[in-house]
């Protein structure tokens, strides 16, 4: 899990991201199943929370536990 806080435009730096980390947060699990994924996301991400995932089908459920869910393929 990543916090991250909104950056200023910058016209010298427009390629940049947006955005900054501030807190990065891991935690083993004991496999990347649907219910397992959902369990950790259940207890320990609030539900004003906003994610950005990669699509992965073990996140399917995630938007009903979550206030914004964006999916993000490269």
């Amino acid at each position: 899990m990543v916090e991250s806080k909104p950056l200023e435009v910058s016209d010298k730096y427009k390629h940049k991201p947006s955005k900054k980390v501030g807190f990065i947060k891991m935690k083993i699990i004991e496999d990347l199943t649907k219910e397992t994924t959902q369990q950790q996301i259940k207890s320990t991400i609030d539900t004003k929370a906003s994610a950005t995932t990669d699509g992965a089908n073990n996140y399917n459920d995630t938007k009903d536990h979550l206030y914004d869910l964006r999916v993000r393929i490269s």
